[in-house]
């Protein structure tokens, strides 16, 4: 799949649970089901729009050829990032959400991509 690709599916995947995420937000009261569907959505609209900068930067730094040896690098990538957002968003409703644990979060994400690109790369 070409860059074009996954920045459209990326945008159209961002859009449609932008619109989910924001009918919930105007249109319904915080219960205890609401509350994970929102963090997931914003996880996945997150996710969505990380996409299109991941495929620029990835254009831009990273070596030749490697859409063919990693298809997957971009979806990871986003991934990875609505992760991070879910799982401080959670952390920060449940009131445990520290700048150190956040730092943590991130440097564990952060070093599990540096693997999966050391990896790819051979």
């Amino acid at each position: 799949m070409s860059l074009r690709w996954w920045t459209v599916i990326g945008l159209f995947v961002a859009g449609l649970t932008g619109t989910l995420l924001w009918l919930i937000v105007t249109h319904t009261k915080p219960t205890q089901l609401t509350q994970p569907v929102f963090l997931s959505l914003l996880g996945i609209t997150l996710a969505g729009l990380t996409i299109p900068p991941a495929a620029y930067l990835n254009r831009r730094f990273a070596r030749s050829g490697w859409l063919k040896q990693d298809p997957y690098r971009l979806l990871r990538q986003g991934a990875e990032v609505g992760l991070f957002v879910t799982v401080c968003g959670w952390l920060q409703k449940e009131d445990f959400l520290t700048w150190t644990l956040a730092a943590i979060i991130t440097s564990v994400l952060v070093l599990m991509e540096a693997f999966f690109l050391t990896r790819s790369d051979r």
